[in-house]
């Protein structure tokens, strides 16, 4: 029989409940580095095909690219909003919409400061498309001040669009982009908003909040809301809901196309971070591409 070795008995054994305690920390930390380090900054392209009623054949295949939620300058750089509108200039799109929150009004971790406002032309300067780049303003931008807002993006491509629109036309087809303000912030004249467009035109509305889809009255024609607002819930349980969500309806209106009462909205995740943590878990940030084709 092989000898016992005196000295085994002296080794020290890991316990179950040890290499538990090790593997929650390891996933933890691992957590942690995902959440802070990593997924904030992996901007992914998302594309997705939209159908519209009436539309036009000369409007199938218009790529609409949308960006919204840049909460600049709070924990995002120059390099990487640029990198994201990159992103979207790559595809070529007909027409770029920026759904609101260009900036943070808040300082880091959420704590109120007297905070100017940033210089957008360095950020934005690189958008272009070949139907013009349109926006509307965001909560954050009414709390840091709406019209210090507007007056930096005089300097940038953007035209904001409020209680506005534009018809777009190529030959005898139409699409009209419609550009609402704030749900929380600012008054929303629907009839000067849709004033002008045929009944005929396929439209599609900007607007920062998507709750407007659940509170939107009858009398006006949409055919597709475009939102932020939400960041896709910036921080959700992997493969599960958002725990926490700046809208009255939960999860509903979280992320991606939906249907509402009145219209579909599609809500795009965004590209920036709200004023609490710099932090996104399974929520990557994203840069929407969305392809109107007939319905």
């Amino acid at each position: 029989m092989p000898e016992k070795n005196p000295d085994s008995a002296k080794q020290p054994r890991v316990s179950r409940r040890k290499l538990i305690k090790w593997g929650l920390a390891g996933l933890a930390s691992a957590s942690l580095v995902e959440g802070f380090l990593l997924e904030p900054h992996r901007v992914r392209l998302h594309s997705t095909r939209i159908p519209i009623d009436g539309l036009g054949a000369a409007f199938a295949g218009y790529k609409v690219a949308v960006i919204s939620d840049f909460h600049i300058p709070h924990f995002v750089s120059e390099g990487y909003i640029r990198g994201a509108i990159g992103l979207a200039l790559a595809e070529k799109p007909d027409i770029i919409l920026l759904p609101g929150d260009f900036c943070n009004s808040h300082g880091a971790f959420g704590m109120k400061a007297d905070l100017p406002v940033p210089d957008l032309a360095p950020y934005l300067s690189s958008l272009a498309a070949t139907d013009g780049v349109y926006g509307v303003l965001g909560n954050h931008d009414y709390w840091l001040d709406a019209k210090g807002v507007m007056d930096s993006l005089t300097g940038t491509p953007v035209k904001v669009l409020r209680n506005e629109n534009l018809i777009l036309r190529r030959g005898s087809d139409s699409l009209a982009i419609v550009g609402t303000p704030d749900l929380w912030e600012d008054d929303i004249d629907l009839a000067a908003a849709f004033d002008g467009i045929p009944a005929d035109t396929p439209r599609i509305m900007m607007q920062h909040n998507p709750d407007l889809c659940e509170e939107f009255p009858e009398g006006h024609r949409v055919d597709l809301q475009v939102s932020g607002h939400t960041h896709g819930g910036q921080v959700r349980i992997p493969f599960g809901p958002a725990l926490l969500l700046p809208t009255k309806y939960g999860n509903k209106y979280r992320e991606g196309l939906v249907d509402g009462p009145r219209h579909r909205v599609y809500v795009t995740r965004g590209v920036g971070m709200s004023s609490t943590l710099p932090v996104r878990f399974c929520c990557p940030p994203e840069v929407t591409l969305l392809e109107l084709i007939q319905a």
